[in-house]
């Protein structure tokens, strides 16, 4: 196993990082790659995803596994955490390595991206070696399709009933599982979600278009573990609310009302005399009407932060600046 650690270690694939190699903490994730391959030699199964996400092995150092699985402290990561679920609740836990076609990571310090067809053919190789005298499994279609492996659903894109499925499909002595173990439906816990803070600069941005995007980030839509009635939602600090553009004659046409309760207290205004008056109130409104009419949908729009200039006071955060 040392020499394949090594050139693990060693491998240039494509324009992905080696985590293995190069950046802080690479010698403590070499390490305890190598020690988990020891541990997991006898595993019957190996279980390969597409590619390590920013939030998993380039951490930790080991694939489908977050930090927070590992230790108890740093990142959390969806996917990792309903893998593991997944394999303890059907007693597979020591019975399968997880590895990645592509074992470095393709994408940035804060995303992801697909690999490239280059960089699945030469990442493809430790997977291989791996494969040898071992049930192979590919969670998704890459990954099926590149080790020419039965296909099964990737948690995060058919949740985790339909993960479950796949595995007792094809593991070994587990076709026959509990029925309502294999029916059981993954939903978030309020004391289970992570968090982000992202920033938005709405200079020259559509309305419209700017408030949908900024809604699906309060919600926690992009979000692999999303519940539809638990806020897993992320906050937003959006900037230069006073510069958001919109199309055709809607700066005179649009209309605000408001009314103050009493006879003749109706007033109006334009969308140019509200931008002028309370820049930050047309995109709030604009979120607003695009949120669930509830409490749920009250409590995710407090995570809405709008300053109508550049400045903003939540360095404390260090939000992720992000293009909509």
């Amino acid at each position: 196993m040392r020499s394949f650690i090594d050139r693990l270690v060693a491998a240039r694939i494509g324009q992905t990082w080696n985590f293995y190699r190069d950046g802080d903490g690479a010698e403590t994730r070499a390490r305890r790659v190598e020690d988990y391959l020891d541990a997991r030699a006898g595993a019957p199964i190996l279980l390969v995803g597409e590619a390590p996400g920013y939030r998993g092995a380039p951490i930790s150092g080991i694939p489908f596994t977050s930090e927070r699985l590992l230790t108890g402290h740093g990142p959390a990561e969806a996917t990792a955490t309903m893998v593991h679920a997944a394999l303890a609740d059907l007693g597979l836990a020591d019975e399968v390595l997880l590895w990645n076609v592509v074992p470095t990571h393709p994408g940035t310090a804060t995303s992801n991206r697909r690999p490239t067809a280059g960089e699945v053919r030469a990442g493809r190789e430790f997977a291989r070696h791996l494969a040898r005298g071992r049930l192979v499994l590919g969670v998704g279609r890459l990954a099926a399709e590149a080790l020419d492996a039965p296909y099964i659903r990737h948690p995060s894109r058919g949740g985790v009933a339909a993960f479950r499925k796949g595995l007792l499909q094809f593991a070994p002595g587990r076709t026959h599982g509990p029925p309502l173990l294999r029916m059981k439906t993954y939903n978030a816990k309020p004391g289970e979600i992570q968090r982000d803070w992202y920033l938005v600069d709405a200079e020259g941005k559509t309305l419209g278009r700017l408030a949908t995007q900024i809604a699906e980030r309060l919600r926690g839509k992009g979000k692999p573990q999303y519940t539809p009635h638990v806020d897993t939602g992320d906050f937003v600090v959006v900037v230069n609310a006073e510069k958001v553009v919109v199309t055709g004659k809607k700066l005179d046409e649009k209309m605000y009302y408001n009314h103050s309760g009493y006879p003749g207290g109706l007033r109006e205004r334009t969308l140019r005399e509200q931008l002028e008056r309370r820049p930050t109130e047309v995109l709030r409104s604009a979120v607003k009407g695009m949120l669930p009419r509830n409490r749920l949908g009250r409590a995710q729009l407090t995570k809405l932060k709008i300053y109508a200039g550049a400045d903003h006071p939540h360095e404390a955060q260090a939000p992720t600046k992000i293009e909509v």
